[in-house]
C-alpha cells in the first residue's frame, strides 16, 4: 500500500478518533456556551458539537482503496484491546496561551489511551502508511483561533467521562460552512467492525 494517491485515484480526508456519545454531548454544549459567550469568544471558530471528537491519529488524504486495508489493520490491533474510560479535563490553549492556535479539553485516558494509540499507529503501518512523526497530545478541540484573542478559559469544571470502547475511522468532507465527518468504520476494542 502507498500512501501516495496516483494520479486520477479517488481520494478522501482521514482520521481515526474516539467518537462523543450522545449522553457526553449536553455538558459539552454548556462549555461551548459558555465560552462563546466570553469576551473575545467571538474570535475563535467554533467546532460543532456533532464534529466534537477525540483525534488518535491523523492521516490526511489518502486514497480510497486504502480504506479497507486501514480498517482491517485497525480491527486486528483494536480487538485486543480492553475497553476503559476517558476524562475530560479544562480546557486550555494549544500549544500553549503565548502561541494558542486552538482551545481544546484535555484527555486523561491513562495507559489504555497510550496502548490505544501504538495499536492504531502500529496498524496505519501495517497498512503502508508512514510513521506519524508528531507526539501524541491527547486533546478534544473546542475551537481554533481566528487571530490570539482568548476568552477567558476559566470554568468551574466538572469531569465529562467518555467510555473507550470503541476508534473511529472518519472521513472529513471540508465544506464552506465547516467540515463534515463522515463514519467509514467503528471499531470496538476487544470486537468487530460495525
Amino acid at each position: 500500500m502507498n500512501d501516495v494517491a496516483s494520479p486520477g485515484a479517488a481520494t478522501l480526508r482521514a482520521f481515526f478518533a474516539v467518537p462523543i456519545p450522545d449522553e457526553a454531548r449536553p455538558p459539552l454544549r454548556a462549555v461551548l456556551q459558555t465560552l462563546r459567550a466570553r469576551p473575545f469568544g467571538d474570535a475563535l471558530r467554533w467546532v460543532a458539537l456533532d464534529n466534537l471528537h477525540v483525534t488518535v491519529r491523523f492521516l490526511g488524504d489518502i486514497p480510497e482503496r486504502a480504506v479497507a486495508e486501514l480498517v482491517a489493520a485497525a480491527s486486528a490491533e483494536l480487538a485486543t484491546l480492553p475497553t476503559g474510560r476517558l476524562s475530560l479535563t479544562p480546557p486550555f490553549a494549544f500549544p500553549d496561551r503565548r502561541r494558542p492556535r486552538v482551545v481544546a479539553l484535555g484527555v486523561d485516558g491513562g495507559a489504555a489511551l497510550t496502548e490505544l494509540a501504538r495499536a492504531v499507529e502500529r496498524a496505519v503501518r501495517a497498512a503502508g502508511f508512514p510513521a506519524d512523526r508528531r507526539a501524541f497530545h491527547p486533546h478534544l478541540t473546542l475551537g481554533r483561533l481566528r487571530d490570539r484573542r482568548l476568552p477567558a478559559l476559566d470554568l468551574g469544571w466538572r469531569t465529562v467521562e467518555l467510555p473507550l470502547d470503541a476508534v473511529v475511522l472518519y472521513e472529513s468532507q471540508l465544506l464552506p460552512g465547516g467540515a463534515r465527518h463522515l463514519v467509514r468504520a467503528r471499531l470496538p476494542l476487544g470486537g468487530s467492525v460495525t
